[in-house]
């Protein structure tokens, strides 16, 4: 575990918030952050609240396991809870930046399906016993933070194109992954 995520954890949970509540925090700044594309498209500071609120809800998504783990309030409901509403922040992502014509309709498409199918591979290949965890050059915080870097710097196709070629490759390397670790049924 990260020290500084664990610091953060830590004080969060002083505060009397729990991990679901952490998980809906990341989920609310992944939904601000598409708004912010579809609602200042043109606004020069676009860039800035977009990489923000990405980084925000990266941080949160990195949170609430750290705290779930700390405190004992690990539950299935809330792995659950936590995956799918990751899933529908990347969907309202790339809506977000598809609908404000920041990004081709193509490349988004092509990034949000690598980004589901790296999410799918790694839940499919767990439920039939291989270990996917860190397995693959861009799992969700690297496609997060290549997306806030896009933003920030007003290169997002070419961050949209990037998350959509390293997704390609995680695919493969957990398709590649699963298949050494698995045994012949």
């Amino acid at each position: 575990m990260e020290p500084g995520i664990g610091w953060f954890a830590r004080h969060l949970h002083e505060l009397g918030l729990k991990p679901n509540h952490i998980t809906l925090m990341s989920f609310c700044c992944s939904l601000a952050a598409a708004l912010s594309f579809v609602l200042v498209a043109e606004h020069p500071l676009k860039g800035i609240s977009a990489c923000i609120l990405l980084l925000l809800s990266g941080l949160f998504d990195a949170t609430d396991g750290t705290m779930a783990r700390l405190y004992g309030e690990e539950s299935h409901f809330g792995a659950f809870l936590d995956s799918v509403l990751d899933r529908i922040s990347e969907i309202l992502v790339y809506w977000g930046l598809v609908y404000s014509r920041l990004v081709d309709w193509s490349v988004g498409l092509a990034a949000l399906s690598g980004s589901l199918m790296v999410s799918y591979a790694r839940a499919r290949a767990e439920q039939l016993g291989s270990e996917m965890k860190g397995v693959g050059i861009a799992e969700r915080p690297e496609r997060l933070l290549i997306l806030a870097v896009a933003a920030l710097i007003d290169q997002l196709n070419a961050g949209v194109i990037l998350i959509a070629l390293l997704s390609a490759i995680t695919v493969l390397q957990r398709i590649k992954h699963a298949r050494s670790t698995m045994v012949s049924a």
